[in-house]
């Protein structure tokens, strides 16, 4: 467009048609206020806002002319610094804010670090049917959605750095008492095309409440005539296909037990218990399994160290002598395989991510306080709940019985595995979110205490050792003779 003309409409200052410096609606009031720029060649800009006291949603009317001739391609700015002011360090858990845009009906999503950057400057533009764009962080968003479609969108970026206190950038830093003053920070905006004469474009200034997105998209979607999608302002991260439909029942259920105990925390802990508590009898049965397994495994290892030596001098498979051996190897492993040896943690992963994101999208947990943690959306200031998550996984792990070691190698595996597993997740679940790790550390104790249970239960249940007895037979005995 042109530069001077932009230049000219942002940086002069309107006349407002609202006198007063505070206005205060209530109820269902609203409130129309007009800003007015002129200049002596004939050009007029008025922007409208009409605010309401009982909506997230603003209605912005925008008439540009020249001369009494509508200025050409007139862009709506979104941005930048939209978002969380409180949260000082971004990260994996905490991001910066994000464009997000829906075109062509699907999901536009860039971070300040995804753009390319020349002179610290960015661009990245996308043709289509767009129905609105966006700018927003991990619990706020403010979104445009025109009245028509727009046929494209572009996404800027300004990136730069900052000093800041210091602080420990991870949990080597941490360890290592390395601490980091500089960050690099982005700021983001959208551009989307809007009608100049005094069309209406919608405004949605709020949380990314789940619940309260779908309200809006609700009426929005009745207001403008089309499909609007407002939820996926919510990023549902790449497994969101099976993520969406669990996250939005657990929020039901979180916010379900919050009604009974009115905390977030202890409501976090009871349904960890309630949900736990259904595996039970699948961890018995797992348990059972591996107990079969180990106890097989001596004679396991002798039944394939005999296969192998048949297979050294070239006996066929289909020998009879072969085909018995591997019959005897079928009857060991009846009831002895661990089928449900992972599947409790493949059955934990899908709710696990669910409930990342529904402490990362749920407006509710947001500065939510419980025992000495101020934020259950944010990290554990103290970082106590990241230790108690890596020392009670590594507990549980040495509890948990597992597949018997058939060689040094495997016996190797499983022990880096019992000692690696816990320090790698330390590393992964540094600084998350202190609702996640309750939930996976009093998961972890909820483990132990079961798996302490069934290990007596499988004790009680192990039938006695038999035990054989034999007569000695001492070295001069001799034959009693009878002549009678």
């Amino acid at each position: 467009g042109d530069v001077n003309l932009d230049n000219f409409i942002n940086d002069r200052n309107y006349q407002i048609s609202q006198t007063e410096d505070t206005i205060e609606l209530n109820g269902s009031d609203s409130k129309q206020i007009d800003f007015v720029l002129k200049d002596e060649n004939g050009l007029e800009v008025v922007k409208s806002f009409v605010f309401r006291a009982d909506s997230y949603l603003t209605d912005l009317s925008v008439k540009a002319a020249r001369s009494g001739q509508p200025i050409p391609n007139t862009k709506l700015l979104i941005g930048a610094s939209i978002g969380d002011q409180a949260i000082v360090h971004h990260n994996y858990y905490h991001i910066e804010p994000e464009a997000v845009a829906l075109v062509n009906g699907e999901t536009e999503r860039y971070y300040g670090s995804a753009f390319t950057y020349n002179n610290n400057q960015a661009v990245k533009t996308f043709n289509g049917v767009t129905d609105w764009v966006g700018v927003g962080d991990t619990y706020f968003a403010m979104a445009a959605i025109p009245t028509q479609p727009a046929q494209s969108t572009d996404f800027r970026a300004t990136t730069y750095e900052i000093q800041v206190e210091p602080f420990y950038s991870g949990v080597f830093a941490w360890l290592g008492g390395t601490k980091t003053d500089k960050l690099t920070k982005h700021l983001i905006s959208t551009y989307i095309p809007v009608a100049a004469d005094g069309t209406p474009t919608k405004i949605y200034t709020g949380s990314k409440d789940y619940f309260t997105l779908n309200q809006y998209d609700k009426s929005l979607g009745e207001t403008v005539g089309r499909n609007i999608g407002l939820d996926n302002l919510i990023n549902w991260g790449w497994t969101g296909s099976f993520t969406k439909p669990i996250a939005i029942p657990l929020l039901r259920a979180l916010n379900f037990i919050y009604g009974f105990v009115g905390n977030y925390g202890s409501a976090i802990i009871i349904f960890t218990l309630i949900f736990y508590s259904l595996f039970f009898p699948l961890r018995w049965y797992q348990s059972k399994s591996f107990k079969k397994a180990q106890a097989n495994a001596p004679k396991m290892q002798e039944v394939q160290a005999k296969i192998k030596d048949m297979q050294k001098k070239g006996v066929p498979m289909d020998d009879p002598r072969m085909r018995e051996l591997q019959m005897e190897q079928l009857r060991m492993m009846k009831g002895a395989i661990p089928l449900g040896g992972c599947l409790p943690l493949l059955l934990q992963m899908p709710l696990f991510i669910a409930l990342y994101v529904a402490v990362t999208i749920s407006l509710d947990f947001r500065q939510a306080s419980f025992l000495w943690l101020p934020d259950l959306s944010a990290g554990d200031p103290w970082h106590l709940l990241e230790f108690l998550f890596a020392g009670s996984m590594a507990g549980s792990m040495i509890l948990t019985p597992t597949t018997p070691a058939v060689t040094p190698e495997q016996q190797m595996q499983q022990k880096m595995m019992m000692y690696l597993m816990p320090a790698m997740m330390l590393f992964v679940m540094w600084g998350a979110p202190a609702g996640l790790l309750l939930y996976w550390f009093f998961g972890n104790i909820v483990s132990f205490i079961q798996q302490f249970i069934i290990n007596r239960l499988n004790k009680t249940n192990e039938p006695p050792p038999t035990e054989e007895v034999v007569t000695p037979v001492g070295k001069k005995a001799k034959p009693k003779l009878s002549t009678s």
